[in-house]
């Protein structure tokens, strides 16, 4: 465990990108472990979770929670230009 989150690994992932409910991802914990899970909160605040979407252009979508834009918004509204 580090910072309270279980050490990760994501595989590959399927589903449509555009919807975060019809994602999976193939996950190994630290413990060996293996298993294909539905997109949820536990797993997408993983540091494991963000890197991967990073590393997958197709998963750009799911970098943006819609929760997350009208805080987005507002912040780079008050950026200078």
């Amino acid at each position: 465990m580090d910072a309270d989150q279980l050490v990760i690994r994501i595989y590959y992932w399927r589903g449509n990108a555009e919807k975060a409910s019809a994602m999976f991802f193939f996950v190994e914990f630290g413990e060996g472990d293996k298993i294909l899970l539905a997109d949820s909160k536990d797993l997408s605040a993983t540091v494991q979770f963000e890197d991967f979407v990073y590393s997958e252009p197709q998963l750009f979508p799911l970098r943006f929670k819609p929760s997350d834009l009208p805080k987005r918004i507002t912040l780079m509204m008050r950026e200078p230009i």
